[in-house]
Parts: structure tokens; sequence; C-alpha cells
């Protein structure tokens, strides 16, 4: 995969455009993926995904809080498992929110990147005020000579599978039912940094991850996850919470990597999470909590395995 500026960097021939914030890369952004893909290589053209960064509701209307399932890093990455050929990261602020529907269409899609063909949701907005739909982005097409192509609804248990559930899901730490909805597991990453090492004091060090403040995170608790290191995958627990049984007031993510000895301080962790083990509690002494820890880490080995 690789990652474009401009237009002159793609291959001469047809170019189809998919373009979104793409947050998750969830099954209804996979469905769209896919059916740009397919156009592509029936036109003997390339697929370029074209997602705004940042997300176009940090600049609109900037939530309270953690907000994003992907950052930047980690949505490449999904874009790259799915055979993604080109990306281009559309630098997202005042500029380009202001641009009316016509001037976007014309000066980005035309203009910059050689559309001949648009894959659209079937609820994307673009423009100023999100006044562009896909069926004006149908009309812009026709007049300045690109096709449109609008890709409905992907649906689960009768929902529409969207990233405002899936982040719904997250928050709850419902993360069994986001893998489901994601079509892979929800993910982590971020630098090792040095914590206060009272994992290390009880038989079990843990790495504490720095995250970007945009983020979001799960609930409070103990996951099972599978951290991939450098090309190597480990199974591992995951503590998202204020650690009480240590007196903990600030919230942290630290992880305890299974069969790994190695230094990791300064180096970057992707963490997939795969199901709540437990909620966050406080315990009476140490020897409960290593009691308990042993319990977590034996059933996050299982986990592990069982879904690779």
């Amino acid at each position: 995969m690789k990652l474009v500026k401009g237009g002159a960097e793609l291959p001469e021939g047809p170019v189809v455009v998919t373009m979104g914030n793409f947050d998750g890369v969830h099954l209804g952004h996979r469905r769209t993926i896919s059916f740009t893909l397919k156009r592509a290589e029936s036109s003997g053209g390339a697929g370029l995904v074209l997602t705004y960064e940042p997300h176009t509701r940090l600049v609109v209307s900037p939530p309270e809080g953690p907000f994003l399932l992907t950052t930047l890093e980690e949505k490449l990455l999904r874009l790259s498992e799915l055979g993604v050929e080109y990306v281009a990261s559309l630098p997202f602020g005042r500029k380009v929110a202001g641009m009316d529907p016509e001037e976007f269409a014309r000066k980005v899609l035309v203009e910059e990147w050689r559309a001949d063909e648009v894959v659209v949701g079937y609820n994307h907005r673009f423009g100023r005020g999100g006044k562009g739909s896909p069926s004006l982005l149908r009309k812009l097409g026709e007049d300045m000579g690109f096709a449109v192509h609008v890709v409905g609804p992907v649906l689960a248990e009768g929902d529409v599978i969207s990233s405002t559930k899936i982040r719904k899901l997250v928050r709850e730490g419902k993360v069994e039912e986001a893998y489901r909805l994601l079509g892979a597991p929800f993910v982590i990453s971020g630098t090792v940094v040095h914590g206060d090492g009272r994992g290390r004091k009880i038989g079990y060090p843990t790495a504490n991850l720095a995250v970007p403040g945009r983020k979001l995170l799960p609930a409070d608790g103990v996951y099972a996850v599978r951290v991939k290191l450098e090309g190597e995958a480990f199974p591992g627990v995951m503590n998202v919470g204020t650690r009480p049984s240590f007196g903990g007031k600030e919230r942290s993510l630290e992880v305890h990597i299974i069969g790994f000895g190695g230094e990791l301080y300064g180096r970057k962790l992707l963490c997939e999470v795969l199901t709540r083990l437990r909620e966050e509690r406080k315990f009476e002494d140490v020897e409960s909590l290593r009691n308990q820890i042993a319990q977590d880490l034996e059933r996050a080995r299982m986990l592990a395995g069982e879904r690779r």
C-alpha cells in the first residue's frame, strides 16, 4: 500500500476514488472499499481511498472526550490488510470544511485526484455544512465527467452498522460485539512509557502505553488481548482504569505480555482487544491480586490461541 499526496503519484489510467472518515474501518466501510477495488480492477485503473485527517467531527463539531475508533496509523494498518493499493490523507481544516459541494468535487475529486469514478456510502456527506449528498454527487459527476456509485448499508441483526454504534459498544466494554461489527478486533496502539513499576514488584511486569488523547478506550476493566510487536504476536492481558488496589486515581492503560521478557520502553505496541475478562476491582492484599492475575493470564492465553 502506498500513501500518496497528489494525483501525480497515481499511475496512468482510470482512477476510482472512495472518500470518507472510515473511522474503525468497520464492515460497512469494508463493503464500500471492496466495491472500489473491484471497480478499479475491472477498469484496469487505480483504486484510491481518500480519508479525512483529522476526522471531520473534530473540526466541524468537536465532541467532548475521546472519540476515535482508529488513529490514522491504525486506520492505515486496517486498509493495508484489505489490500488497498493507494491511500491519501486529505488534510481537513476550515478551508476544506468551508468548500461548497461543487467546489469540493471540482478541486479535490477532479483536479487533484483525476477521479473517473467515485464510490461513497449511502449516507456520506461532503462540502460546507454537509450539504453534499450522494444524489447531489451524482449530478455533479454528470456535469464534471465522473461516474458515481452509491453503496448501501450493512446490517447486523437488523440494525445498520455505524461508527457511532461501535463507539457506544467500546465505551461500554462490549468489545466482542464491537469485534463482530468491525470485522476485526478493536485495536489500541501506543508507545511504551515508564510507569511506577508495581507490576514488576508482584511478578507480572506491565508495559504502560501512552495513547493519543482523542483515541477512544474501552470501559475500565481487564481484557484479553493479542499484542503485536515488530511482526510477532503474543497473548496478553490489558488493564484499563485507575488500579484501585494501589490507590491509583488517574486512568491508565497497561499490558502484561505473556512469554515476552525483553525491553519495551520507547517501543510501539499494537493491542487487538479480544474480550473483556472482568471489571477492575480493588483486592484486599497482593496475594489475592496475584492469584487473580494468574487466572486472567490463563484465560487470555487460551483466547488468543482460539482467535488467530
